[in-house]
């Protein structure tokens, strides 16, 4: 295996500068806040720059599974680490692929370089009330469902443990000394969704 050390190197520097990174967008249909690709890019790239360090991402794949090939490589030494991560678009049209090709390179460009976007809610979160706990109606429905739990569960077995581990605790989901498919087995529908995005093959 290559030892790529002075990529890693470069990616140490960027992130021994990297701050938080403010979100700067909202979703009004889950009233949430996240951080755009075009802000995204505007604070890291600078700072692969600066570093020697390129950034690509490229959609590949089939039509009937579409994915993004994203890569960052050390200019000087020409070492590169490159991975791909379905794209999974919510509709076969333009509108849906393209959506799902910038979601992707948002989740890419952030896990790869471990960026890490945060709210500024103003103290809103400390104030809030504590939520009442979801009605068993409720719960039910956020478990995974059985096709997208066996969709996350073969991206498991394209990718190496220290991804899939790696993936899980993104979403949320710590999987200790356990194996990685019994920690699959309790995640709800969007951690599933989520793990799906962020899981890279082997490609």
């Amino acid at each position: 295996m290559m030892a790529r050390t002075a990529l890693w190197g470069a990616l140490l520097a960027v992130q021994s500068e990297a701050s938080t990174m403010r979100k700067d967008a909202s979703n009004p249909h889950f009233k949430s806040k996240y951080l755009s690709l075009p802000a995204l890019m505007e604070q890291g790239l600078p700072l692969l720059t600066s570093h020697g360090l390129a950034w690509s991402a490229q959609p590949c794949g089939t039509a009937d599974e579409p994915r993004l090939r994203y890569t960052v490589a050390h200019a000087e030494s020409g070492e590169e680490l490159t991975e791909s991560m379905p794209t999974c678009p919510a509709k076969r049209d333009p509108q849906g692929m393209g959506s799902g090709i910038t979601y992707a390179k948002r989740y890419a460009f952030e896990s790869t370089l471990g960026f890490v976007a945060d709210e500024d809610d103003d103290g809103n979160a400390a104030s809030a009330r504590a939520p009442r706990a979801p009605s068993r109606r409720t719960a039910r429905s956020t478990v995974a469902k059985a096709e997208t739990l066996r969709r996350v569960k073969a991206l498991i077995r394209e990718t190496t443990e220290d991804n899939a581990r790696l993936a899980l605790v993104a979403v949320g989901v710590d999987a200790g000394d356990g194996k990685v498919g019994e920690a699959v087995k309790g995640l709800t529908q969007v951690q599933a969704e989520a793990l799906i995005l962020r899981l890279p093959s082997k490609e």
